[in-house]
C-alpha cells in the first residue's frame, strides 16, 4: 500500500513540474481576415448593416492593424440629455446608407476589400472621441484599409464628410462614391407609408357612415363665417411666427442663462429665431388684425355716436401700440427696418 502511495505522489509532482516547466506555445496573432470575418458576421447579424463599436472595439476592428477593409465611421451621441436631434436624424439617414449598401453588394458582388459601417457613440467611446478631439458631433469618416503609412486618431479632411445641411441618405451615397468607388442605389423602406395607408383607407370607411348621417350638420358647419375667420387668423398666425422655420430648424424654445437664471426669448443673431420668440411675434401681429377687423367690421354697426367713436379711438391706439412694438422688434433683429 505504501508502495503504491509512493508511486502516486511521484506520478503528482512529475505532471506537476511537466506542467510547470512545459513552455507555453505563445498565442496565435489575430490575423486581418479574422477580423474582417468577425465584421461581416456582425454586419450580417444587424438589421440596418451596422456594427456599433466602443473604445476596446473600436481600437481593435478600426485603429489598430492588421485592417484589410475600409470603415465607415459614424461617431454620434445617442442619450437625449445632449439634445443632438442632428444626430437622431443623421443616423436614420445613415442606416438607410448601409442598408442600400447591403442590396448592392447583393447585386453586384462582394467587394475587395469590403466596407463596413460602423457607429460609434460618445457614452460608450469616450476615450476614443478624446483621441480624436472631436469638438461636436456628428462626425461621419471614412478610414481606408491600413498600408502601413498612417496614424491613429488623426481626421484626413479629405476623408470626412463635409456638413453643410440635414444630409440625405443620397448625399451620403455620392460621398461614399467618392471615397470607394461605390455607386449605391438608395432603397428605401415602404414598410411606413403602406402601414399608413391602410390606416387612413380603415379610418376613412369607419368614418364614412357616420359622416353621410351628418351630411347637412357638417355643411352648415363649414358654411359658418366665423370658423372661417378663426381658422384664417390661425394660419396667418403660424405663417407670421415662424412655424415653417421651426418646423425645418428645431430650434431651442428659449435660453436660459443657468448662472444667472436670466431667460431670453429672443435670439440675438438676425437669421435665427427662438420658437417663444416666433409666438410673440404672431402674437402681436394678430393683435395689429384684429384691431383692423374690428375697426372695419364692427365699429360701424355701433349706433350711439359717442360709444363708435370711443371704439374707434380704442381699436386705433391698439393698432398702433401693437404695431409699433412689433416695428420695434424688427428693428431690433434687422437694422435695416425703416423708422416710423
Amino acid at each position: 500500500m505504501f508502495k503504491k502511495t509512493r508511486i502516486n505522489v511521484i506520478l503528482c509532482m512529475v505532471i506537476i513540474l511537466t506542467v510547470i516547466f512545459t513552455p507555453c506555445s505563445p498565442k496565435s496573432p489575430v490575423t486581418g481576415d479574422t477580423k474582417r470575418a468577425q465584421l461581416a458576421t456582425m454586419s450580417r447579424k444587424s438589421l440596418d448593416n451596422t456594427v456599433s463599436l466602443d473604445d476596446t472595439s473600436f481600437d481593435f476592428y478600426v485603429a489598430n492593424k492588421p485592417r484589410p477593409y475600409g470603415t465607415i465611421v459614424f461617431f454620434t451621441a445617442r442619450a437625449t440629455k445632449y439634445k443632438c436631434s442632428v444626430c437622431r436624424e443623421m443616423e436614420a439617414e445613415y442606416s438607410v446608407l448601409a442598408s442600400s449598401y447591403r442590396a448592392h453588394v447583393a447585386n453586384a458582388g462582394a467587394r475587395n476589400p469590403p466596407t463596413f459601417f460602423t457607429v460609434v457613440d460618445v457614452d460608450g467611446a469616450r476615450a476614443t472621441f478624446q483621441n480624436y478631439a472631436f469638438q461636436q458631433v456628428p462626425q461621419l469618416l471614412y478610414i481606408p484599409p491600413y498600408s502601413g503609412q498612417e496614424s491613429k486618431y488623426v481626421v484626413d479632411k479629405k476623408r470626412a464628410f463635409g456638413f453643410t445641411s440635414k444630409p440625405t441618405a443620397e448625399d451620403l451615397a455620392t460621398w461614399l462614391h467618392t471615397q470607394t468607388g461605390d455607386r449605391v442605389h438608395i432603397v428605401r423602406s415602404t414598410t411606413r407609408a403602406v402601414l399608413t395607408l391602410v390606416l387612413l383607407a380603415v379610418g376613412a370607411a369607419c368614418l364614412a357612415r357616420p359622416i353621410i348621417h351628418r351630411l347637412p350638420t357638417i355643411i352648415n358647419l363649414l358654411r359658418n363665417k366665423m370658423l372661417w375667420l378663426l381658422v384664417s387668423l390661425g394660419m396667418y398666425t403660424c405663417s407670421i411666427s415662424g412655424m415653417i422655420y421651426d418646423i425645418i430648424r428645431n430650434p431651442a424654445p428659449f435660453f436660459m442663462n443657468h448662472q444667472t437664471g436670466q431667460i431670453v426669448f429672443f435670439h440675438p443673431q438676425a437669421n435665427s429665431q427662438f420658437v417663444v420668440e416666433g409666438f410673440i411675434i404672431g402674437g402681436l401681429n394678430l393683435g395689429c388684425a384684429l384691431s383692423v377687423i374690428v375697426l372695419a367690421t364692427y365699429v360701424p354697426k355701433i349706433k350711439h355716436t359717442q360709444n363708435r367713436s370711443t371704439a374707434i379711438g380704442i381699436c386705433t391706439m391698439a393698432f398702433v401700440c401693437l404695431f409699433y412694438t412689433v416695428m420695434s422688434l424688427y428693428r431690433s433683429k434687422n437694422k435695416w427696418y425703416m423708422r416710423i
